[in-house]
């Protein structure tokens, strides 16, 4: 169950009309256990209808005090009351994107609301009739009663979630940074010296928010919920409809830079629209700049180094098993620009990498080495069919694909070497001979990315979240499949793997978007980490959607390299 499908049934269950012991009943608990966001709207809502009963009386005392006012002063309280009636209405819109959600809209309900005005009505009688010019003042005030806060805004912190009052400052200092969660599924990254407020946005009969900044600089990713998002500052503002991007304000000028998507960036003297990868300015109260090409994930480097380092600190307990710094540059590249990687550089940078995950591949280079056979490793994993391999399980921590003898057999043939010299001169010949139970468990190619999907799917229907060695195969399988496509990519390229132009063409793209596909898991798998399953539940799930997404654009890749192996 979903956060959307348990907000729908919370009043039943609030209310008894949801009966107890039934299979949506358990279903509901289940995940009110597991998600601190729709238990604290379950216990405000349980609240609300607490506080009602209670004062049925008073409104009832209300009611009649409205009944003996003068002609006049009902007809100014009627008024009052469809004016709160109308921004009730709309307050009730958000968030209603499903129209099964109208159907909650009953008797219950309309009470719940008259009661409430009528409460503020009846306050708003006592004060008139004891300070004879505050009638004045209402009736002035008519048709602009302040909208209760409808922002609901989260400070992330070593130990857990602190809410926060809308529409007060929130500032960071010289050397402190700080991570918002707005209405459960927006992430805001403030930079050091930093100054805002957020404030409910009524825009087109919804509710979202107005983040005002006044100084320094903000990394925000927005998901697109139909809700308004705005950044507004000094010299003009950004309309976000669902994007990832950051805006920095200095005296001078407001400046954006679009890491995905597309926000409109307007003052009062023109709008233009940036694109993923542009950057655009607003100086004093001129026109927006035209957008511009930029290096996006460079410009908003300092943001994402803050996410992955909260993150990696909850992969400390596994650096054993995991390189850090290579998970960190994996999660914080973005996309790779596959043309412009220096080979020889590369391949010297990833040694480590490749050396952990296929050690017998380094075993058999020195074994022939010592034989005054030369070969790097590039050219072993690529003549071995290894490099475009695929597992599921994992074989262990280290290693994604356990070794299968056939394989080491087929590389030493290419070599004139045989199964004895494997077994002289390579020691993880033996172990691969006798065969492990890890490997038997594995299961290769597009049934081992279907199986890796399944499990994703499980947890997210999950109330207790993704499993964490679910988790970490993910956050494995997602590096090596960057670095062993990338790998694959440039022996291709270099006629290291020899196919016709025209398959050689296909290949090379589908490769690219393996890798880049592979890149961005990963990247969601970090930011899984640094919420965790107990995270804003919008979020949470959004990522393991996105996750199950990128595995079927892997798989589909895979496909057609498999079909061009097999004309190889």
């Amino acid at each position: 169950m979903d956060c959307k499908e348990a907000q729908i049934l919370l009043i039943p269950y609030l209310t008894g009309e949801l009966e107890l012991g039934s299979e949506q009943c358990r279903e509901l608990e289940a995940h009110l256990a597991s998600c601190p966001a729709c238990r604290e709207e379950c216990d405000s809502s349980k609240w609300g209808l607490e506080f009602i009963e209670r004062h049925k009386a008073q409104f009832a005392e209300v009611l009649e005090g409205v009944e003996r006012s003068k002609a006049a002063e009902q007809e100014e309280l009627l008024r009052s009351w469809q004016d709160i009636n109308a921004k009730l209405d709309k307050i009730e819109v958000r968030g209603r994107q499903e129209k099964r959600i109208l159907a909650l809209r009953t008797p219950w309900k309309v009470a719940v609301a008259a009661a409430a005005a009528c409460l503020v009505i009846g306050l708003s009688i006592c004060l008139m009739l004891s300070d004879p010019q505050s009638s004045e003042r209402l009736v002035s005030q008519q048709g602009s009663l302040p909208l209760a806060a409808s922002v609901k805004i989260e400070l992330l912190s070593e130990g857990g979630r602190i809410s926060l009052p809308a529409s007060e400052e929130i500032s960071t200092s010289a050397d402190e940074l700080k991570t918002l969660i707005i209405n459960g599924r927006h992430r805001l990254t403030m930079n050091a010296n930093s100054a805002l407020l957020v404030e409910p946005l009524e825009q087109d009969a919804r509710l979202g928010c107005m983040v005002r900044l006044s100084c320094g600089e903000i990394f925000a990713r927005v998901e697109h919920d139909g809700d308004p998002f705005v950044v507004s500052t000094a010299h003009g503002r950004a309309v976000i409809t669902g994007t990832t991007f950051d805006v920095r304000v200095t005296d001078d000028n407001t400046t954006l830079v679009v890491a995905e998507g597309m926000v409109e960036f307007e003052s009062e003297n023109g709008l233009v629209r940036v694109k993923s990868g542009q950057i655009s300015q607003i100086a004093a109260q001129s026109a927006p700049t035209e957008p511009a090409p930029c290096n996006a994930t460079e410009l908003t480097a300092w943001a994402r180094s803050h996410e992955i380092e909260t993150a990696l600190a909850k992969i400390k307990p596994f650096s054993d098993a995991y390189d850090l710094t290579d998970l960190w540059l994996s999660a914080s590249s973005g996309r790779i620009d596959l043309e412009a990687i220096d080979y020889d550089d590369w391949v010297e940078k990833k040694r480590d990498w490749f050396e952990r995950e296929f050690p017998w591949i380094f075993e058999i280079q020195r074994a022939l080495a010592k034989e005054g056979t030369e070969v790097d490793y590039p050219e072993l994993l690529l003549k071995s069919g290894q490099i475009l391999r695929f597992a599921y399980p994992a074989a262990s921590p280290r290693w994604l694909c356990a070794v299968g003898v056939d394989w080491l057999l087929e590389l030493a043939d290419v070599y004139g070497r045989d199964r004895q010299w494997l077994l002289t001169n390579v020691p993880a010949s033996g172990s691969a001979i006798t065969g492990s139970a890890s490997a038997k468990k594995q299961v290769f190619g597009l049934e081992a990315f279907e199986k890796w999907a399944d499990q994703i799917k499980d947890g997210r229907q999950s109330p207790n979240g993704l499993a964490s060695d679910t988790l970490l195969y993910s956050l494995h399988a997602g590096v090596y499949l960057a670095n062993t496509r990338t790998l694959a990519w440039l022996g291709t390229k270099n006629g290291s793997l020899e196919f016709k132009d025209q398959e050689k063409a296909e290949l090379l793209t589908f490769l690219e978007a393996q890798v880049n596909t592979a890149n961005e898991l990963t990247g969601r798998i970090i930011r899984l980490f640094a919420i965790s399953a107990s995270g804003p539940c919008d979020e949470y799930q959004g990522l393991l959607d996105g996750i199950i997404e990128d595995i079927g654009t892997i798989a589909t890749c895979g496909k057609g390299i498999l079909e061009y192996e097999d004309h190889k």
